[in-house]
This record gives C-alpha cells, sequence and structure tokens, in this order.
C-alpha cells in the first residue's frame, strides 16, 4: 500500500511527508507509538516526529515546509508554546492541511 499523498502536488519537495508536532514535556510517548502505528499501517510514509529540540526558528519553519501535512497533536502545553506557535502559524500561512 503506497502512502496517500506520496504524488501530492505542492510546489515543492517535501522530504517528510508527514510532520507530527506536539509538545514534548506532555505527549512523546503517544506521539511515537502514533509514528509507529502509522508505519505499521503505511510503511512507505515518510515522517518526521518533532523529537528534535531545535532551537532556530529558521530550522522549525524549513521542516515544516518539506512535510506535505501537519499532524499536530494539541494540548494547552502545546498552544502555549512559542515554538508550537511557530509550527502552527508557519503551516497555516503555507496552507498545510
Amino acid at each position: 500500500m503506497k502512502c496517500p499523498g506520496n504524488t501530492l502536488k505542492t510546489g515543492r519537495s517535501a522530504t517528510h511527508r508527514r510532520y507530527i508536532s506536539h509538545n514534548w514535556k506532555r505527549a512523546q510517548d503517544q506521539c511515537g507509538v502514533l509514528k509507529s502505528l502509522l508505519y505499521t499501517m503505511l510503511p512507505t510514509c515518510k515522517i518526521y516526529l518533532d523529537e528534535d529540540d531545535m532551537d532556530q526558528d529558521d530550522e522549525v519553519m524549513a521542516q515544516v515546509e518539506q512535510a506535505s501535512a501537519l499532524l499536530v497533536f494539541l494540548t494547552a502545553e502545546y498552544v502555549g508554546s512559542r515554538k508550537g506557535m511557530l509550527e502552527l502559524t508557519t503551516a497555516w500561512r503555507l496552507r498545510k492541511p
């Protein structure tokens, strides 16, 4: 089974087809399980799990830009984080699903 969206025309090449964004303190385990389940169901998908501590805003924006879709594990802590809001606003500005 092919990963839906691998042929999605975004106007730019997407390195990470799916980007899972979360608040590290509250959702790391759940998002790790989610990534594993997605790989089980869609083994050809490329998934970037936001587990690295990216300090630079341009790194965060570049990761979101490279994704063809963003999946956000939304918590109160995520909404209250500057990095979370940067990911969301970048995805919104780029009209990422």
